[in-house]
């Protein structure tokens, strides 16, 4: 799911994408779009905390993920404030890489417009990153529309973009 905010120009921003399984908040101001096949089930808020009441076990589900949420937004807040955009794709990547439920190739359902947003980056941007990133046996990409993409060694790439922030965290 797309997570999208409505802005006083009549665009849109794209906050974020959602991972299936996920309670978004929706108001007029915000709101979702199927990228991929969905199932939604739209539950009102008190209801919600009235039955999570009455179970402690879902009490403590909708804590967990609650965390899991606030935890990836603070992780964003800081890929758009402090990463260079090659560390923003590559942390794009990995991210994809690890919600894939076998490893092997993503079929990203989302264009490199949909990723420049989300990255704070322009489409440009994101092709140079990719494009590099296969010149140097990071990645693969393929397919029609260059949409499926093999992260080679997933591991290597993740320290490597660990190193490359920690690095600059101190210049």
């Amino acid at each position: 799911m797309k997570e999208i905010q409505w802005l006083q120009t009549h665009s849109f921003s794209l906050q974020g994408l959602a991972p299936p399984l996920l309670f978004l908040r929706l108001d007029l101001a915000a709101g979702a779009e199927a990228i991929v096949d969905t199932t939604v089930c739209i539950v009102k808020r008190d209801s919600l905390e009235r039955e999570a009441t009455k179970d402690p076990a879902m009490m403590r589900s909708l804590l967990t993920m609650t965390s899991n949420n606030l935890e990836h937004v603070e992780n964003h807040l800081v890929l758009l404030g402090r990463k260079t955009a090659t560390e923003r794709v590559k942390a794009f990547l990995l991210e994809m890489n690890h919600r894939l439920t076998t490893p092997g190739v993503m079929a990203l359902p989302m264009d490199r417009q949909d990723i420049a947003d989300y990255l704070g980056l322009t489409m440009e941007t994101v092709s140079r990153v990719l494009a590099a990133l296969q010149r140097e046996g990071h990645v693969k990409v393929a397919g029609r529309y260059q949409r499926e993409i093999i992260v080679l060694h997933p591991p290597d790439l993740a320290e490597q973009n660990r190193r490359s922030f920690a690095l600059r965290a101190f210049e």
